[in-house]
């Protein structure tokens, strides 16, 4: 049987399980579940039927927790789901908890809202929904402090199968106020991923924006100082005259052309193609730069 993942499908997930290794406080097996990329106060579904097993704030002292939780998950939720076969399902970083210890809830009931309660530890760095699985008969002995993926049981999306049961949900519309504003939407968190396409770490997209602004910039300057070097080694690098002898170069000929060509006839519309050698090489440098008098 499938189980419900927390949120509508129209929420995307950002660090996802075995992600970033050791990063932050991620096990060395990688991130020990999913997080989903909401905003402060999305409706948090329960994965099915089953009893709330935890309700509230885990201490510092993991080993005493359930799971070996830290106070880090904020505010959290965790359910044993019916069945042998069923697995525990944490949720964390709540703003709001609306269930206790104990109680019956049923799959897609509303137990809680999203948040960005990370216990005043600082180790998140934006609002987010942590969900993490363990199986039945877990071992906590494990690189994931033994929580596996949540996908092999959250399957379905809870705004898809059906209606939302037991608790029900005021849906009020969305005010101006509580729209996300454009600082929400440019530092909300979002996955980092290195050349091999393998996710290193989050970043937001004023990061990212911000990076390729400074680098787009750096690399046009870069380009067009190479150009103005090679051009300009081309215009005032010494040739010899066969006619008289001297030595010249291409940027003296340039200017001498155009003024001695009807004097010296010949087949070619020398000045117009002068003229065009002189504008490209002024549009790409200066008209300073190629005046070779």
């Amino acid at each position: 049987m499938g189980y419900y993942k927390p949120l509508p499908r129209r929420i995307a997930r950002g660090q996802r399980f075995g992600a970033n290794p050791g990063w932050g406080p991620n096990p060395p097996g990688g991130h020990n579940g999913d997080d989903y990329l909401s905003q402060v106060g999305e409706p948090v579904y329960a994965a099915g039927d089953g009893v709330v097993v935890f309700a509230g704030r885990f201490d510092s002292t993991y080993a005493d927790n359930w799971g070996w939780n830290l106070n880090f998950g904020g505010q959290m939720v965790v359910l044993n789901l019916d069945g042998d076969t069923a697995p525990y399902v944490e949720y964390g970083h709540l703003s709001e908890v609306r269930v206790s210890a104990g109680d019956r809830v049923r799959g897609r009931q509303v137990i809680a809202l999203t948040g960005a309660d990370d216990g005043g530890t600082g180790v998140i760095t934006g609002p987010h929904l942590h969900v993490g699985c363990l199986p039945p008969n877990f071992n906590l002995n494990t690189n994931t402090y033994g929580r596996v993926n949540p996908d092999l049981y959250l399957t379905d999306y809870p705004d898809e199968t059906g209606t939302i049961s037991a608790q029900s949900v005021t849906i009020t519309p969305i005010q101006e106020d509580d729209m996300p504003s454009v600082n929400d939407l440019l530092y909300a968190p979002i996955p980092k991923y290195d050349v091999d396409g393998n996710e290193v770490g989050m970043t937001s997209l004023a990061e990212v924006t911000a990076w390729n602004e400074a680098n787009f910039y750096r690399q046009r300057k870069l380009t067009i100082d190479a150009i103005k070097e090679t051009v300009l080694g081309v215009l005032t690098s010494p040739v010899p005259n066969v006619a008289t002898g001297e030595t010249t170069n291409l940027a003296t000929e340039v200017s001498w052309l155009p003024a001695n060509f009807k004097r010296d006839g010949g087949g070619v519309d020398v000045d117009k193609l002068a003229q065009s050698i002189a504008s490209a090489v002024a549009g790409t440098l200066n008209a300073d730069t190629v005046k070779a008098k």
